[in-house]
């Protein structure tokens, strides 16, 4: 695929990004629910990610790196918001009553989840083939932030299993999702920045 290709297609997954991050803004909005909130935060995370890719596709090694340095902490600052968001959550300062979906809107907003998370995994193992290091950064802010959809998913599957298992359980399993969720967004993120330091210093030896 020519770089020209490539870059129309990103800008147009971009677009598709940014609508997403409305719709899962208003689906919050609506819902009362902060989490899904901070869910529509990280597809505007990796549009901005896209749109970096974009403006940096016909740059040099070391732009490209710096593209990748600034994707990386794009996506630092979405951990650190998310985990705010959900010890905020855990703590009793957002304490709203959220609106439950159920039937048709539980069960494909559910395998939605799920299909962009295995595409997100998909895409991030043949990244990481690649020579571009901004194919790689996309993945990876693509990976991270699907991760946190994984909070929307147990909270939907929570409302099928609550007749089943006790619910202080469900409660704790959602609390350790939540904090192990964004724990791994930020760690991600700071691999990101370390791998930039390691291609730089490779890059200084081979006189780039």
């Amino acid at each position: 695929m020519g770089r020209k290709m490539s870059k129309r297609i990103t800008f147009l997954s971009a677009i598709v990004t940014f609508l997403s991050f409305l719709y899962k803004g208003l689906l919050g909005y609506i819902s009362k629910s902060i989490i899904i909130v901070a869910t529509a935060l990280s597809s505007l995370c990796v549009f901005f990610c896209k749109i970096i890719y974009v403006k940096r596709l016909n740059k040099s090694r070391k732009e490209k790196r710096h593209a990748y340095l600034l994707m990386g902490f794009i996506l630092f600052i979405y951990g650190l918001l998310f985990l705010f968001v959900v010890l905020a959550k855990l703590s009793g300062l957002y304490d709203t009553q959220e609106k439950v979906y159920e039937g048709w809107q539980s069960t494909l907003l559910a395998l939605v989840i799920v299909v962009m998370l295995i595409l997100s995994i998909r895409g991030y193992r043949t990244a990481a083939d690649r020579t571009d290091i901004m194919v790689l950064g996309l993945k990876e802010v693509g990976l991270a932030t699907a991760l946190s959809d994984l909070i929307v998913l147990e909270g939907l599957l929570d409302d099928y299993f609550v007749g089943h298992f006790d619910e202080d359980l469900l409660s704790k399993i959602h609390e350790w999702l939540s904090f192990g969720v964004s724990s791994v967004i930020i760690l991600i993120s700071i691999i990101m920045m370390l791998r930039f330091v390691n291609r730089t210093r490779l890059a200084i030896n081979e006189k780039e």
